[in-house]
């Protein structure tokens, strides 16, 4: 049985791993083990320069471990139980800034060398943002590449950047929110693709199906809304479509997130009687 790890935006410049089931060596060559986290604390291309020590996931963190699955169901592989995936349907990836190897390898539960091996990758720390990976052997258990060290797997960003209708993007993806959704009013961020003249945020249940949208006014990079008018639910989809002049020239990967639950009401007082009233 293959291990089951979930990648989260923290605060501060991190990014936070949990595993969930089974256990991962990270880049730093220290062993997690299921219901442990571990923080990476990003350099200024957004590569993980250092990790800190395991320590117990706490509750939300293994909460939205259940989320983690619909990036891959978003795909089209749906999973079979918790670690194990349907393989009949190829899965792919297309690079973000700021992914590795490593990353990708985790967030799919498999190995950095399959991977490589699957893509005619010879040099495992060269990949490109915008480059489409098939992904073997999902959920199979992941696996590091032997060596790899704490400086991890980079991305090399320098290839230039392909114009979709006039619009780069090669940058294009959401940033935040990931994992986590705050209940109420929230606000979320994307990186711009220049060229576009607006964007278009969706919503979708974790099956796919559309439950809202917000437009931008013009090439706004962020749009608020209240959480709650969601729906019922707490498993959630989204993504963002970049417009220019109103056509469509690409879409972000989609984003799972989970929800926060609903605040209690407050508890009203009891209310009291003067003796002389009768109620």
């Amino acid at each position: 049985m293959g291990s089951f790890v979930t990648l989260q935006t923290g605060e501060n410049n991190t990014t936070v791993l949990t595993v969930h089931d089974g256990h991962v060596v990270n880049e730093g060559d220290r062993e997690i083990n299921s219901g442990e986290t571990v923080i990476g604390n990003l350099d200024a291309e957004g590569n993980i320069s250092t990790w800190s020590d395991s320590r117990p996931a706490s509750p939300d963190e293994l909460e939205i471990g259940a989320a983690a699955q619909f990036v891959v169901q978003a795909a089209g592989v749906a999973p079979t139980d918790a670690t194990t995936l349907d393989t009949d349907t190829p899965l792919y990836h297309i690079v973000q800034p700021g992914e590795n190897l490593f990353r990708i390898a985790l967030l799919y539960d498999t190995s950095v060398l399959d991977i490589a091996q699957a893509n005619g990758i010879s040099d495992i720390r060269q990949i490109y943002v915008g480059q489409r990976l098939l992904i073997p052997h999902p959920g199979s258990g992941f696996v590091n590449a032997p060596g790899a060290g704490q400086g991890g797997i980079s991305v090399d960003t320098a290839q230039p950047a392909p114009l979709i209708n006039g619009v780069d993007c090669s940058r294009f993806v959401g940033t935040s929110p990931i994992g986590r959704l705050p209940y109420g009013p929230i606000t979320l961020y994307w990186h711009p693709a220049p060229g576009a003249t607006q964007y278009v945020l969706n919503f979708y249940t974790d099956t796919g199906l559309p439950i809202t949208f917000r437009m931008t006014k013009a090439d706004e990079t962020n749009i608020s809304l209240d959480s709650s008018e969601l729906g019922i639910g707490r498993n959630f989809l989204w993504d963002v479509q970049a417009l220019r002049n109103g056509q469509l020239a690409c879409i972000t990967p989609r984003i799972a997130v989970l929800r926060d639950e609903a605040p209690a009401p407050p508890i009203s007082p009891p209310v009291s009687c003067p003796t002389t009233v009768s109620c």
